[in-house]
């Protein structure tokens, strides 16, 4: 066991290198360039197109049914409008009629039809150009 000693201290050897702690690092990522998505741009206040419309829709919706609150009668005569103008139901003569579903409801399919084709037709347009 001496003479072990002794040749490890002998000149010129070199002492036995200790093992480092090699730690490991995440991968890389690819760079921003490739990895960063599309941002859409709002304005300042916080209203989208998207939130336009969806208001725009349920303003249109929402419409008729005002237009028979604020007009005059009584409080039966209103309700009886509403029903009328929503459901088609006619509580006076007990029967459906379709013209005043078609008065309710031409403006909110006609808003939900345009605000449904409008973005479309802008990401065409931006991709042709």
């Amino acid at each position: 066991m001496a003479q072990a000693a002794a040749s490890w201290k002998k000149k010129g050897s070199k002492p036995k290198p200790t093992r480092r702690r090699v730690v490991k690092r995440a991968p890389k990522r690819k760079s921003r360039k490739l990895a960063r998505k599309k941002r859409t741009y709002r304005r300042k206040n916080g209203f989208s197109q998207a939130k336009m419309f969806s208001l725009i829709r349920k303003l249109s919706l929402i419409a008729p049914g005002l237009g028979v609150a604020i007009g005059g009668g009584d409080a039966r005569d209103k309700v009886a409008r509403g029903i009328l103008a929503y459901t088609g139901y006619n509580t006076a003569v007990q029967r459906y009629e379709l013209e005043p579903l078609k008065n309710t409801y031409t403006p909110f399919i006609a808003t939900t039809v345009i605000t449904a084709v409008i973005p479309r037709l802008a990401g065409f347009v931006k991709g042709v150009i």
